[in-house]
């Protein structure tokens, strides 16, 4: 996924989601940052070109919004990590799974392929999201529940 993503992102692509795109991309290949570091920054990468993808294939007109979704992905990560990471132990499973629902609630795709828009649901990843959500949307669910 990540090798083809620079083959959906044209000439114009939105400046925050490219900066998001190339801080995602640099983080996760610096060896230097702590490993569980890494992988967030991965996910954020592979999200981000899973979004151009499936936006150019399914959603021409709307390549305008990447930014904000860009920007409500970074958004929705750092409630959930700040949320998590405050939470009692016994507690986290909880806010792990709402977090979960809020993109399963909020698909932003027709996108059928499970195996990989759920890539990332295995203990390995901090980040166990769905690829198909509108950030948007989930960070808008996710507010009525959390506070940062």
């Amino acid at each position: 996924m990540a090798l083809t993503c620079a083959a959906f992102i044209g000439a114009n692509a939105q400046e925050v989601y490219q900066a998001a795109l190339n801080m995602a991309r640099e983080t996760a290949e610096d060896e230097t940052k702590p490993i569980d570091l890494r992988k967030i920054a991965t996910f954020k990468y592979d999200e981000l070109c899973y979004t151009a993808q499936r936006t150019l294939e399914q959603m021409p007109d709307k390549k305008a919004e990447l930014d904000d979704q860009a920007l409500a992905l970074y958004e929705f990560l750092d409630l959930f990590l700040s949320n998590y990471e405050q939470a009692k132990k016994s507690q986290q499973k909880k806010i792990m799974q709402d977090f979960k629902q809020f993109c399963i609630d909020n698909p932003r795709y027709d996108d059928n392929d499970t195996t990989l828009t759920e890539a990332y649901y295995n203990e390995n990843y901090i980040t166990q999201f769905n690829l198909n959500t509108d950030w948007v949307k989930a960070l808008e669910t996710a507010r009525t529940k959390y506070k940062k």
